[in-house]
């Protein structure tokens, strides 16, 4: 009888214990769920803010372009194509060549009509060089990738570039 008890004090020890533990992982799945409920309402609210911001700046920035039409964009809208944005008789020049990462800065920028996604060629002494690809625009220089596959030699600084 007496290691009976002992063995049934044991595993109401142990019940016990799995109790405690049971009830603090209920108190903790309690804690993060009224910590979710409340970073969820903050989500709803930065959300609400940041359409409003954005609707704010679509009628500043249409306000801008009244007063001043000739002013260059700095965002095109998703629907416009970079490519037919672009002037066709724009030319520009390779600024600096990154050849371990593989980028080139060019001076064409937003005041050039030059943004994000504009594939360019580049020359030299009217021969085909590469094709780029404007990752990155700023008011009057770019940061274009070398599109793999599309060089036939390396790029130099000087390099003229042109629409393709």
């Amino acid at each position: 009888y007496e290691r009976a008890l002992t063995s049934l004090e044991n595993d109401f020890d142990e019940i016990n214990a799995e109790l405690i533990r049971s009830a603090q992982r209920q108190e903790a799945i309690a804690e993060l769920d009224d910590e979710l409920e409340e970073t969820e309402g903050r989500l709803v609210e930065v959300v609400a803010e940041r359409d409003r911001l954005a609707d704010e700046l679509e009628e500043l920035e249409q306000r801008l372009q009244k007063l001043d039409p000739d002013r260059p964009i700095t965002e095109i809208d998703p629907e416009v194509d970079v490519q037919e944005y672009f002037p066709r008789d724009a030319t520009g020049e390779v600024i600096e060549v990154n050849e371990r990462f593989g980028f080139v800065v060019i001076n064409l920028g937003f005041l050039d009509k030059a943004n994000t996604g504009l594939n360019l060629l580049v020359e030299r002494d009217g021969q085909f060089v590469a094709r780029i690809e404007i990752t990155e625009a700023a008011k009057d220089f770019s940061i274009a990738d070398v599109i793999p596959g599309l060089m036939i030699s390396e790029i130099q600084p000087g390099d003229r570039v042109i629409s393709p």
